[in-house]
């Protein structure tokens, strides 16, 4: 553990000496704040397109095979809406998308608190110099993504029984 540490800390102090901030702000900042900005409100989207579809459905099953529409309404709709509600279901358990979604927009948070904090000098950039700030905002950041990519990779190996 202590040589992956010292390894991070010199990666971060090698994007430092090689990129100036404004460089590092443009190609790696507001790059992954977009980057997890379009991945939250995708899962978002998908979460909520799929749970309204299953619950509509769901909540028509029932309906459906308590109506007496006569022989002009096969019966093997319900049994088809079913059939599509498990599907729907199953497909958010497996792609979990309120969870990522979650922890895309959690991401995207940490990040941006992280770069105005910087920017306004304030929490633990106070009474640094520039240096010294960019170097710690640097580490920071990197470790925000990783923690992140740690998250993401757990939870697509979780095995869906555990949930």
């Amino acid at each position: 553990m202590m040589v992956q540490e010292s390894i991070e800390v010199n990666d971060a102090q090698l994007l430092v000496t090689k990129l100036n901030p404004e460089t590092y702000f443009k190609d790696r900042v507001d790059d992954k704040i977009r980057a997890y900005t379009r991945l939250s409100r995708l899962y978002r989207g998908a979460y909520l397109i799929v749970g309204t579809l299953s619950i509509t459905a769901s909540a028509s099953v029932p309906v459906l095979i308590n109506a007496d529409l006569g022989d002009r309404f096969p019966t093997l709709f319900p049994t088809l809406l079913s059939l599509f509600v498990t599907i729907l279901v199953s497909l958010e358990r497996l792609f979990r998308f309120r969870e990522y979604w979650r922890n895309f927009d959690f991401a995207e948070e940490a990040l941006r608190r992280e770069k105005f904090l910087f920017q306004a000098k304030a929490g633990e950039y106070a009474n640094k110099n520039e240096n010294d700030a960019f170097r710690l905002f640097v580490r920071r950041f990197e470790e925000k993504i990783r923690a992140e990519r740690i998250q993401t990779l757990d939870d697509r190996t979780r095995d869906s029984t555990s949930q």
